[in-house]
């Protein structure tokens, strides 16, 4: 049985244009050669919340940075958020609880199978803010619904085994 690998979020920088993206590192603490850096925005990141949130149906979930409306390009306020965001992930990562969240792992797996140091598909912000808005948002979608079909077929199972539940690691 392989172990199961840590990861960690680092927050690089913020560069303002017509939205914020944030460049992002993801960590293994394992594995070394496993280091990704992608982008993305506040919202896409708000909805990987909202996945996991709803995945992990615990009143113990860790809180999102809140959305502000007005001043949301200040200087101090995009250093404060950068700051909560790695702490949220980091928390999410780092927890016994909730590091398991099948949309979690997937969404780690893609971006290392997308973003790896051999074929970087990485964009550099700081030159180009084309980064399609919805990359993350789709492979989000794509996970929900994936996670949507295993819950069908483990009600089937349920089913079918007279109520017992059969867990895989």
């Amino acid at each position: 049985m392989e172990k199961t690998k840590n990861y960690r979020l680092k927050f690089i920088k913020y560069v303002k244009g017509e939205h914020v993206e944030y460049k992002i590192k993801l960590i293994c603490m394992e594995d070394s050669k496993i280091n990704v850096e992608f982008s993305d925005r506040y919202s896409n990141l708000k909805y990987l919340h909202e996945t996991f949130k709803k995945e992990a149906n615990s009143i113990n979930f860790p809180k999102f940075p809140p959305k502000k409306y007005f001043g949301n390009t200040d200087e101090k306020f995009l250093n404060q958020r950068q700051t909560a965001l790695e702490h949220y992930f980091n928390t999410i990562l780092g927890s016994k609880e909730f590091s398991n969240i099948v949309s979690l792992r997937k969404w780690v797996e893609s971006l290392i199978k997308k973003y790896d140091k051999n074929g970087s598909q990485e964009k550099d912000i700081s030159q180009d803010n084309s980064i399609d808005k919805n990359d993350v948002k789709d492979e989000t979608k794509k996970i929900l619904h994936s996670n949507q079909s295993d819950d069908r077929k483990n009600k089937q199972s349920f089913s079918q085994n007279n109520g017992n539940y059969f867990y895989l690691h």
